[in-house]
């Protein structure tokens, strides 16, 4: 039995002397732990060298001429609780910490019974917002984006293609329009050379995002995260 049980069954057997007095007494038993401990003893070789809180009490009343009434305090009032057992998910060393007394090689893994509906509500919630978004925001960005990429691939290959315009232009127009004709066809598939690249990495880029976006989708409505 440590301090705190043995004041509070003490308490409970004093109940019958007036506030004052009784809180008076445990104080002085509470100093008696204190200089104890400040000894070097242990808490419950203190309790044990002052003995039993009921005899202890059964003195204390005796001197107020109060009669001794023994309380059932175990069974139906206040009884001393047992520490819960701790599991160890810690390393494992040579040494038994199943039987250790500090508390910080020990998780204690209290129930929350209460979690698993707030967070299916949550996910619900979560799901809802999402199928919203998509049919009234994301699916008319996939489509523009869709149509945008269409159209700048087409002048693309409109652009690479200039050069045969070029050539027919060339056989057919006076020979000083039909070169100026030539050369402009060329610079125009040299900018469909550059929006060649520029358009594979950002169609690229585009179907990856769009991958990992229906991906982070199926995650959601599977129940993850």
């Amino acid at each position: 039995m440590n301090e705190e049980y043995f004041l509070t069954e003490l308490g409970i057997y004093l109940k019958v002397l007036p506030i004052d007095k009784k809180e008076e007494i445990l104080a002085t038993y509470k100093e008696v732990f204190q200089e104890g401990i400040a000894a070097g003893q242990e808490e419950e070789m203190i309790a044990k060298n002052l003995g039993k809180p009921k005899d202890v009490a059964s003195e204390i009343l005796k001197k107020y001429d109060i009669p001794f009434a023994e309380k059932n305090i175990y069974k139906k009032g206040w009884e001393e609780i047992k520490p819960q057992k701790k599991e160890y998910h810690g390393p494992r060393f040579n040494k038994d910490y199943t039987t250790h007394s500090d508390e910080e090689y020990f998780t204690e893994s209290p129930e929350e019974p209460y979690a698993q509906p707030q967070e299916k509500s949550s996910n619900t919630l979560i799901k809802l917002v999402l199928i919203l978004f998509n049919f009234f925001v994301m699916i008319w960005v996939i489509i523009g984006l869709f149509f945008a990429f269409l159209a700048a691939w087409i002048l693309v290959i409109l652009l690479l293609s200039a050069p045969l315009l070029g050539v027919y232009l060339f056989l057919t127009l006076p020979i000083s329009a039909g070169i100026f004709q030539l050369a402009l066809t060329f610079v125009c598939f040299g900018v469909g050379l550059l929006g060649l690249a520029i358009g594979r990495s950002l169609t690229s880029l585009a179907l990856r995002g769009n991958k990992n976006y229906w991906a982070f989708n199926r995650r959601i409505f599977k129940g993850g995260r």
